[in-house]
């Protein structure tokens, strides 16, 4: 076990008496404990520094094969990380939410990934990043994204975060707005889709090029990971008359044909092309990555646009 897992265990301990893992309480303190933990030890302002600094240090730690837990530098992608192989190596299960999200400042598409650990029979959301969680009063200490997503809730700052707490002193909301902002797309523990919903070209630009652009199954790109595959569809109404072409890489038609890989759209199957463009309608079209006997699978697409 990783010394920062030891260390939360025993912090939590130590305030409860014992190990008193599967107690409602015991489980809240020590997830507060856990996020804490990784907030200072994987660095949001060390990584800034690093960036224009020491970029031999980020590029060690970004390696696949470093602990995400031994990290000292990371970002909100680093943040779930570690917190996943925190959180189940202390027999935890753990998931990540990605929220895709417009950002009205820059008319662009940004994304944010927080946690959900399980427990008190039900998945609780935690932002490590930005040092809060949400939670209904009187009734529960934390709540999950989905309930998020449809009830009155409250902000509970974990702890003394100073990189949070400067962050909402300056933009106010800052902190909070991949929730209150428009959502395109939402993954959870990978699994998800892109609704799409606009008109003009220029948003569309804008819009995809914050969006994923994998396509399908893909292996999971976390170290120590068992969760199972990413998938990811997207569903895109275009005004009529549009057309939508997307663009695959030479080495990714290649690995289609190679490993019988097909696109899906609204039901219709086509082979990669370096082009492909898709006549838009009034209904909306579904996109997706399958294998010649219908399984799922994965595709990257190098580009998508609008003619």
């Amino acid at each position: 076990m990783h010394i920062l897992s030891q260390n939360v265990l025993q912090a939590a301990t130590g305030m409860f008496g014992s190990d008193d893992r599967g107690n409602h309480m015991f489980d809240y303190y020590l997830c507060l404990e856990a996020a804490n933990t990784v907030a200072l030890n994987v660095s949001t302002p060390r990584y800034i520094y690093a960036q224009n600094s020491n970029k031999e240090l980020l590029k060690k730690e970004d390696s696949s094969e470093f602990n995400p837990l031994s990290r000292t530098t990371g970002l909100c992608g680093n943040h779930v990380n570690a917190m996943y192989s925190l959180m189940t190596e202390l027999d935890y299960l753990c998931r990540d939410v990605q929220l895709y999200y417009h950002n009205e400042t820059t008319n662009c598409v940004e994304s944010h990934v927080f946690v959900e650990v399980y427990f008190g029979n039900k998945w609780r959301m935690l932002d490590v990043t930005w040092g809060w969680h949400p939670y209904i009063e009187n009734v529960e200490q934390v709540i999950g994204y989905e309930e998020v997503m449809v009830k009155d809730y409250k902000i509970n700052r974990n702890g003394f975060n100073p990189w949070a707490i400067s962050a909402e002193r300056n933009s106010p909301g800052f902190t909070t707005a991949h929730l209150t902002s428009h959502i395109y797309a939402t993954t959870v523990a990978g699994t998800g889709s892109a609704e799409i919903k606009y008109l003009d070209d220029a948003s569309f630009s804008g819009i995809i090029n914050g969006l994923p652009k994998y396509l399908g199954h893909a292996s999971s790109r976390m170290k120590n990971e068992t969760r199972g595959d990413y998938f990811v569809t997207f569903d895109m109404s275009l005004a009529k008359g549009k057309q939508l072409r997307l663009n695959f890489s030479e080495q990714m038609i290649k690995e289609a044909k190679r490993h019988k890989s097909l696109l899906s759209v609204n039901g219709n199957t086509m082979e990669l092309r370096p082009e492909i463009d898709l006549k838009c309608t009034d209904e909306p079209i579904t996109i997706r990555a399958i294998r010649e006997d219908g399984k799922n699978t994965y595709v990257t697409i190098e580009n998508m646009s609008v003619t």
